[in-house]
């Protein structure tokens, strides 16, 4: 039989013949006699005891051959035929080409997804149309499961917001926040001051200015946050100027020395770094309020435990004393480097020694006059001080005299970055490093 240029895009099976025999139907529509054949070949065998077959090579389709094979059984009491192998006008399927398999194992090894590589493989094997197919499915696949997150989203997103305005209208300062607020306020006690009043003043001013460090970022940008803990800070400030005019009449009933005292009372209010001894101008500072409360011990142990007009007494003559002691012809104006100032702490400091460290000849009248005297008479004169200049001790602390002019809710409503970790997180204040310093630094 001569070789056929070509065959239609359908191979038959084999049909029935009228005489009982299998014969193949091959049809071809439009057959060019005149155009050589293309490498194909037609074998052709038939027997009844035999199956047929038909292999024809056609030209090369991508990376493989086509194939077309077919075959019949018949047997001698009948005949009947088979259907054409599936594989008829197909890709050759049977193994991956070698360049897709190669893209293949890349592609596993950059996105590490070798627990895949079955499906992997068998999508590289898929016919070019398939392949679409199974992307396109897989595409409305991820379009409906985002569009179902998407939704899910939303919902979160509501319930989020509401939170956030029920938390911000219930916002109250943890129990380790309120620690560290409580310390601060403690930390201004300590320390020699112009004046006690509002001293919760001080510690807004300073919570504001380093929100960050403190992790109370929230005081800056939530208005229910800031009135909070000012209320707070008022609350804790009234009770601790109270505890500490207790503990300075204790002093006084238990003739407490100077120098015992102030450890105590520095290890209980003072912010970290504590100072190894106590420096001069806090000893002098409380020789100040314990020679105050010496005036009121009798008023104090007629009074009810609770009664709170001695302690109101008591400050508001320490604030009178303090407007007379910071006159600047008194003293001058820099308590960390005038020597008049100097002058003056040694001069208190010696005559409580004297009273309280078993001296002689040191009376509650002497101590006053210590107190109340004036450097301008007793102590160097002021051109001394301008001539000395800067010549105070080192050991004199930070007066932190004036509050600084700051607008508080005038810079809150500046944009402010404060970090997410800032906003409301609890803090240990021993995490904090030297905050004594970092006060007197922005203060």
């Amino acid at each position: 039989m001569p070789p056929i240029a070509s065959l239609n895009h359908r191979y038959h099976p084999y049909e029935e013949a009228g005489n009982g025999r299998s014969t193949p139907a091959l049809s071809r529509s439009s057959v060019d006699e005149n155009r050589s054949p293309n490498n194909e070949n037609l074998h052709l065998s038939s027997s009844p005891f035999t199956t047929q077959s038909l292999n024809v090579e056609g030209p090369r389709v991508g990376s493989g051959l086509r194939h077309w094979s077919s075959g019949s059984t018949t047997s001698i009491g009948g005949s009947y035929s088979t259907g054409i192998n599936d594989s008829i006008f197909s890709d050759e399927r049977h193994a991956i080409p070698d360049p897709s398999r190669s893209k293949a194992d890349r592609l596993l090894e950059q996105h590490d997804l070798w627990d895949h590589k079955d499906q992997v493989y068998h999508f590289v094997e898929l016919p070019a149309h398939d392949r679409e197919v199974v992307l396109y499915a897989h595409i409305l696949k991820l379009q409906s499961d985002l569009s179902a997150q998407s939704q899910s989203f939303d919902k979160f997103r509501t319930q989020v917001f509401e939170l956030t305005k029920y938390v911000s209208g219930n916002w109250v300062p943890s129990k380790v926040q309120e620690a560290l607020l409580s310390q601060l306020i403690g930390h201004w006690l300590i320390k020699p001051l112009s004046t006690y009043d509002k001293i919760y003043e001080r510690v807004k001013t300073f919570v504001h200015l380093r929100a960050e460090w403190l992790h109370l970022g929230v005081y800056i940008t939530d208005p229910v946050a800031r009135f909070a803990v000012d209320k707070f800070l008022m609350k804790v400030a009234a009770e601790m100027k109270g505890t500490f005019r207790k503990e300075i009449m204790a002093s006084i009933k238990e003739s407490k020395p100077l120098d015992a005292f102030a450890r105590g009372m520095i290890e209980k209010y003072h912010c970290p770094v504590q100072p190894k001894e106590p420096p001069r101008d806090i000893l002098a500072a409380l020789v100040f309020l314990r020679s105050l409360a010496a005036e009121f011990k009798a008023v104090s142990t007629q009074a009810a435990p609770n009664d709170t007009t001695v302690a109101t007494k008591y400050w508001r003559r320490v604030e009178s004393a303090l407007t007379d002691l910071y006159k600047p012809q008194k003293n001058g104006e820099e308590r960390a480097t005038d020597p008049r100032w100097k002058f003056w702490e040694d001069t208190v400091i010696n005559a409580d020694r004297m009273k309280y460290n078993g001296g002689a000849g040191t009376t509650d009248a002497t101590l006053r006059e210590a107190l109340a005297g004036s450097s301008s008479t007793q102590g160097p004169s002021a051109s001394t001080s301008a001539q000395s200049g800067a010549a105070g001790p080192s050991s004199a602390g930070s007066s932190m005299d004036a509050a600084p002019m700051f607008s508080l809710y005038g810079a809150s409503a500046m944009p402010v970055d404060i970090p997410s970790y800032a906003m409301d997180s609890n803090v240990e204040l021993h995490t904090l490093g030297d905050v004594a310093s970092a006060i007197e630094k922005n203060l």
